[in-house]
């Protein structure tokens, strides 16, 4: 199996916005005694008042990592309550002071409230009864998830298997587990591999990636779409089919079948029903998810072929989809042999596998599965076997 990664495989923001933020630079301001005789004691107020705008900031970070998209309001407010800053209310209590937290969307976002990137936090700290007071500020910037080409959550399936990366898979580009990376042969991992487990797990042997980090940081994946859902532009009950025609798309919801146009609904989402992919050539940007399990039965490519240099260098290099999915994104025993998958696909609550695999099945090889874009998920998915005792490969078409 091989796993390419591209800037065109990224999703829309509606669906990818990244909850992991990077402090780029800090900025402090300082407010001076200007009397002398005072200096000594009212040094020590500032230094606690640095101490509680640290504190403030650590926190307003924290709190930035666990939203499931980053804020939409284009305007400056405090983080916790959502107030715009300085209303009353929104100082915090610590120790023996207190301070408030400012976080100012920046202008130059692209498009402010959808895909907002940048955002200046600042924080203010007093220390009670006193004139003590230390300003703090940092610029956060959100990253989505399509920055790896994969990404898992756990280590194992849903049913409690290990699945493991073996030679027959190639990743061309980041990849990040939550959990420990379970590796058989030497698979082909060329891009920066990250696990926030403290080891590997190569019970028969393993080359280490070039470019390993171990210990990482815990990257949390949001547990719903539900803000996919609010923002979507049209919204289906009930088993829905769906395929792709450059900008036309053409959809069987429970034995209505349209026709719209992709540039009108850029965003639809499927609930109360699982939802097929029947086949994909997209000429526009797409995104298409679901509340229950999506499938894959035809290949599903971009009209502007990224990986062809002409269509690279041209305008028309345009082309984005994502596929989401809170359960799993499956191939199904439908798809052709050799199946090439040109999107980003993200499962929340399941896992990115092909139809047929389990501990007691195996289906028929069908040569080889790529992805050129992106694969965040939270189970790890199979999408062939080896045997746990000798570490033989069952087949040819290893596990993900």
């Amino acid at each position: 199996m091989k796993f390419l990664q591209s800037q065109r495989g990224m999703a829309l923001l509606t669906v990818l916005l990244a909850i992991s933020t990077i402090a780029l630079y800090t900025s402090m301001g300082l407010s001076r005694s200007t009397t002398e005789n005072q200096a000594a004691d009212f040094s020590v107020l500032t230094q606690q008042a640095f101490q509680l705008a640290e504190a403030g900031l650590d926190e307003a970070i924290w709190n930035f990592r666990q939203l499931p998209t980053p804020p939409q309001d284009i305007n400056p407010h405090d983080p916790f309550t959502g107030l715009p800053c300085g209303s009353p209310g929104t100082e915090r209590l610590l120790g023996s002071g207190r301070y408030s937290v400012c976080i100012d969307p920046d202008d130059n976002n692209p498009n402010p409230g959808l895909s907002t990137d940048y955002f200046d936090v600042t924080v203010t700290a007093t220390v009670d009864g006193t004139n003590a007071r230390r300003t703090i500020g940092a610029m956060l910037r959100s990253s989505s998830f399509t920055r790896f080409a994969v990404f898992q959550n756990q280590d194992m399936t849903e049913d409690g298997l290990l699945p493991y990366w073996t030679s027959a898979i190639t990743v061309n580009g980041p990849l990040h587990s939550n959990a420990q990376l379970h590796l058989f042969g030497n698979p082909n991992l060329t891009g920066v591999v990250s696990s926030a487990a403290a080891a590997l797990d190569c019970p028969w042997g393993c080359t280490p990636p070039a470019q390993l980090q171990l210990n990482a940081a815990n990257i949390p994946l949001p547990a719903s779409l539900n803000w996919t859902l609010q923002h979507a532009d049209l919204v289906l009950s009930g088993q829905t089919t769906i395929s792709v025609s450059g900008s036309t798309m053409t959809i069987d919801n429970a034995g209505s079948i349209f026709t719209i146009s992709v540039s009108d609904y850029p965003v639809v989402f499927v609930t109360g029903g699982q939802l097929t992919v029947q086949g994909v050539q997209l000429d526009g940007q797409l995104t298409l998810a679901c509340d229950d399990d999506v499938t894959l039965t035809a290949n599903i490519v971009y009209s502007c072929d990224p990986q062809n240099a002409a269509c690279q260098a041209s305008d028309d290099n345009d082309d984005i989809l994502g596929i989401a999915s809170e359960g799993d994104i499956i191939v199904g025993s439908a798809a052709p042999n050799d199946l090439l998958i040109q999107a980003a696909l993200f499962s929340t609550g399941g896992s990115f596998k092909v139809e047929g695999f389990s501990a007691a099945t195996s289906p028929p090889l069908k040569g080889n599965l790529t992805t050129y874009g992106a694969v965040i998920r939270n189970w790890s998915g199979i999408t062939g076997k080896l045997d746990a005792v000798t570490g033989t490969l069952i087949n040819e078409r290893s596990p993900t």
